[in-house]
């Protein structure tokens, strides 16, 4: 299926496109699609190849008016350019927070592991160089278990 369609209130829906899937049923000349999902993938993809076909859908024909509109004013553009860098540099300082915090995630679940495996070797006696040796745990770290 290359789109998805969730109803979330009576005035809110909300569709995933998986485009990739759709420009390859798009070649294939799939007579299932539906033409207004077709026309929104051409606009998004380049506006300037929309076809008069495409124009007779009034969203698609509203969002055109607006994209020139934007293109065509200095200042609109000067502003779409802004939310644009906004709107990547918020996802890039999302994608690195969620990296650093897997990474923060491993090293935590690391050292609880050593943790666990010093206590277990200290209850079966073993010998405070060998508990460091196999956790990686400073002789403080392992005392104060």
């Amino acid at each position: 299926m290359t789109a998805h369609e969730f109803v979330l209130t009576e005035r809110l829906e909300l569709h995933i496109i998986e485009i990739p899937k759709l420009e390859r049923l798009m070649k294939e000349n799939v007579a299932i699609l539906n033409k207004d999902l077709v026309s929104w993938i051409k606009f998004i993809k380049n506006p300037k190849l929309l076809e008069v076909s495409d124009m007779e859908n009034k969203e698609i024909k509203k969002a055109n008016e607006e994209l020139d509109k934007i293109l065509s004013d200095e200042k609109e553009r000067y502003l779409a350019d802004l939310r644009f860098k906004y709107l990547s540099d918020r996802a890039t300082m999302i994608e690195t927070g969620i990296r650093e915090g897997k990474k923060e995630g491993k090293k935590e679940g690391a050292k609880l592991k050593a943790i666990e495996i010093a206590k277990n070797m200290l209850k079966d006696k073993k010998d405070l160089d060998e508990i460091m040796k196999y956790t990686g745990l400073t002789a403080d770290e392992i005392k104060k278990l």
